[in-house]
């Protein structure tokens, strides 16, 4: 008699990440202390100067500061939010006076890739994600990537 074998479809892939920007074109942000503030290096930074020269004359450019997530599957979003929120947490009073010193917009980014085999994970936003989005004045962002 052969064993039954059941075949999970792959997850989803979630990734939470925080952006840093100018809050205006004509702002201009000093990257590296950013980075020195923090104690982490980024694993995107980027000056207005090196976007397309599109971007520069509509001024949609910004200087702008990134720590990216690493891709996890799962199909519960809030694993990866927690572990974000337990990284960031001891720095979230450096954060905060980051974005008032230095005048910038801040996000937290929540990233899932899926197919139709895969489904979706769980999406649940904890008082805990929403009161550190608050106390850094983050916006919260779902990028939603669903391919066939």
């Amino acid at each position: 008699m052969s064993a039954i074998v059941i075949k999970q479809p792959p997850m989803p892939n979630i990734r939470v990440s925080l952006h840093l920007s100018g809050k205006t074109y004509e702002s201009d942000i000093c990257l590296n202390q950013i980075t020195q503030a923090l104690g982490v290096e980024p694993t995107k930074a980027r000056k207005k100067s090196d976007f397309p020269i599109g971007s520069q004359r509509t001024k949609v450019a910004r200087d702008s500061w990134s720590l990216v997530g690493i891709r996890s599957q799962s199909y519960n979003a809030n694993e990866q939010i927690e572990e974000f929120l337990n990284f960031w947490e001891e720095k979230k009073g450096m954060l905060k006076d980051l974005m008032t010193d230095l005048d910038l917009n801040a996000s937290v980014s929540v990233s899932i890739h899926t197919n139709k085999q895969e489904g979706y994970p769980i999406m649940l936003f904890s008082r805990k994600l929403v009161q550190f989005s608050a106390d850094i004045s983050a916006s919260i962002v779902i990028d939603d990537y669903r391919y066939n």
